[in-house]
């Protein structure tokens, strides 16, 4: 008999489906092997009786698979067992069921994704997806917005030569010929150019020669502006992280003082220390509002007053330093002097990469990066850090408009906190109901705005080479 060809059912249902068991009937054929002397119980024989038959199964089936070829292959659908013996007082033996492949499964695909917290929360229903472009092309638009253009150079001509781009072909040669536009290879650019025509047979993009005011005003435009709030307390340690990770990155800060109007002594410290290093590593920092920062933290101290933290003398002394009054620092390192019973601290003017200027600096370096024309907000040059003026700029141009359109077209670089200060502010104009569009941003920016998952919320209309 062919037990391959039977079903089989789960025990607990089979005898969940049955009426109660039958009466015993008589139990000599439950008996032990002659000459044993005890009786076997009847659950034990069925147990024995099922394993045995699953090994008959198990061994038909194997035979069954050989003679076709394939092995464990069993029909869909067999008959009932006909004259299987009956086992007193329990149910029959249910047939072992045959072994049903399970579908293969399609490999689940993983990939970075861009983390909105709270903003994405709040808006309800904007979702980010991950990044379609390969990795490589992902790689290299982080490491230029990162301002490291060797190794995103490297890393696109990588990615061209393994020719495993697919599709994105076209697209890492054009991020190429941005970054050697960028790092000024005028050279290798049009040597890229060259071979960019031949392999896809049309013309490619120009070589864009700089015009002599750009330096400038590209090295003001990558500065990081950190706007300070009214008081100066422990709470500063925010802004203070800010104008580190600048210092990490070897990218100029502006600390924006403007709006300082009160301090206590862990805040004034922890500004005076950050403003001593950027002395000490010979860093380019930018100081708005001296003399109200002067002002602000005068207050917080008094000749013969030794608190448990000469923070606050130790900024008025250099808020002095920045704003170059040499008489009123003298004075005031005598007070200090008397009060903490130290030696005085003398002048020193401050070096050359550390420079002041009035708030309405700050208006001019907007211009540099951003301003409204006509109907669209055109970004230009490099966009590094809080962009806070980029940010305010937009605002005010979206607030009386539903559809927001944002001039991408002198757009040179985008670093990554810009890219996600960017990518919330369109986030919220979103979820306000408005529709975005970036105008033409160059392929290397265009695919870190794809990276950071702008592309999921607004529209990118893109450049025809």
């Amino acid at each position: 008999m062919v037990f391959s060809l039977f079903g089989r059912k789960d025990k607990t249902d089979s005898r969940k489906a049955r009426d109660p068991l039958p009466p015993r009937g008589p139990d000599t054929g439950a008996r032990a092997p002659s000459g044993a002397g005890t009786v076997v119980d009847p659950r034990e024989v069925a147990r024995r009786t099922a394993a045995k038959i699953d090994q008959i199964e198990s061994e038909m089936i194997t035979a069954s698979g050989a003679s076709t070829g394939k092995p464990g292959s069993v029909p869909a659908t067999r008959p009932m067992p006909q004259g299987k013996p009956m086992i007193p007082g329990l149910p029959e033996p249910v047939v072992p069921a045959p072994a049903v492949p399970a579908p293969e499964l399609a490999p689940l695909e993983f990939s970075t994704s861009i983390v909105l917290g709270d903003t994405q929360a709040a808006l309800g229903g904007i979702q980010v997806n991950a990044s379609s472009l390969p990795p490589d092309l992902e790689e290299a638009s982080i490491l230029f917005a990162n301002g490291q253009t060797q190794p995103a150079a490297a890393t696109l001509k990588a990615a061209i030569a393994r020719g495993q781009l697919d599709g994105a072909s076209n697209q890492a040669w054009l991020m190429l010929l941005d970054v050697l536009q960028a790092t000024g290879a005028k050279a290798e650019f049009e040597s890229v150019a060259l071979d960019y025509a031949a392999r896809f047979e049309k013309s490619p993009p120009a070589w864009q020669e700089s015009g002599a005011e750009a330096p400038a005003v590209r090295r003001v435009a990558a500065a990081a502006t950190i706007p300070f709030p009214a008081r100066l307390d422990v709470t500063v340690s925010r802004q203070v992280e800010q104008a580190q990770r600048a210092a990490m990155n070897k990218r100029a800060a502006t600390l924006d003082f403007s709006a300082v109007t009160s301090a206590d002594a862990e805040g004034a410290a922890l500004v005076a220390s950050t403003i001593a290093d950027a002395v000490a590593g010979g860093r380019e920092l930018t100081v708005l509002g001296a003399q109200r920062l002067f002002d602000a933290v005068r207050t917080a101290i008094e000749p013969g007053r030794r608190d448990d933290c000469d923070g606050a003398w130790q900024l008025a002394l250099i808020a002095l330093r920045l704003i170059g009054e040499r008489q009123a620092f003298e004075d005031l390192s005598i007070d200090f002097c008397v009060t903490y019973e130290v030696s005085p601290p003398s002048w020193e003017p401050m070096p050359a990469s550390i420079r002041t200027a009035a708030p309405e600096h700050v208006a001019a370096v907007r211009v540099a990066t951003a301003a409204v024309e006509g109907s669209a907000l055109v970004l230009r040059g490099e966009l590094a850090g809080r962009i806070v003026q980029e940010l305010g700029l937009l605002r005010e141009h979206a607030a009386s408009r539903a559809d927001v359109v944002v001039d991408c077209r002198a757009l040179r670089r985008v670093d990554f906190v810009a890219a996600g200060e960017l990518l919330n502010e369109v986030v919220a104009l979103c979820g306000a109901g408005k529709s975005v569009l970036f105008v033409e941003p160059s392929p290397i920016v265009d695919a870190l705005f794809t990276v950071m998952g702008i592309h999921e919320v607004a529209e990118i209309r893109r450049r025809r080479i």
